[in-house]
């Protein structure tokens, strides 16, 4: 799942699709469709992929990374 979802940053960063303090849900809705293209056991929606991006790049949400 990480590697789709870094995949898909990088892409999403290449096309500049970086906003000021993170990523559009749009960028979260291409991550949950390149995770569920790799067929991983059960499909992930969009919070999911955020959720799962914070967790991997350390984001708490309160602003302290």
């Amino acid at each position: 799942m990480e590697r789709a979802l870094v995949d898909t940053v990088i892409t999403e960063v290449e096309m500049g699709k970086r906003a000021e303090n993170g990523f559009k849900k749009d960028t979260f809705v291409r991550m949950a469709q390149a995770v569920n293209l790799k067929n991983y056991q059960k499909p992930v929606d969009a919070q999911q992929t955020k959720s799962k991006y914070h967790q991997v790049v350390g984001w708490s949400g309160d602003g302290n990374h």
